[in-house]
């Protein structure tokens, strides 16, 4: 039942604090706030932290690329080795090992201990790990 439709149906003050109490202590708990859920919540901002930095490092040798394809870098002798020196492969390997890991942790969650809000967050994790 929604918030709404169970403050409906409270029929004094403290069946509506009552009511509410719960409403907040699930969306507590749906938005990784419990101490069992810091695993997750730290794993997810972790991973969106990586991203940022791949994305970042990413950024940084198409510049250089593209720079180098209109001739603004003079002495391009460096460029390959600006590339090979290029973090990229190595950040792959970490975000890829860090989502199986979110999805070695979530998985038990989900169908073991039954915590159903979780499950698509599960799959999508499950079902597109990258390799």
């Amino acid at each position: 039942m929604q918030l709404d439709e169970r403050l409906e149906a409270a029929d004094n003050l403290n069946e509506m604090i009552a009511v509410h109490r719960s409403y907040i202590g699930t969306i507590y708990d749906h938005s990784f706030q419990t101490d069992d859920s810091k695993p997750f919540r730290e794993g997810v901002i972790r991973l969106l932290n990586l991203v940022h930095i791949v994305r970042d490092e990413w950024n940084s040798n198409v510049l250089y690329v593209e720079m180098d394809a209109r001739g603004d870098i003079e002495d391009n002798s460096m460029i390959g080795d600006f590339i090979a020196n290029a973090q990229v492969g190595m950040l792959e390997t970490t975000y890829c090992k860090c989502h199986q890991q979110l999805a070695d942790l979530l998985n038990p969650e989900v169908y073991a201990k039954r915590k159903m809000h979780l499950a698509a967050l599960a799959d999508a994790f499950s079902y597109n790990v990258p390799y």
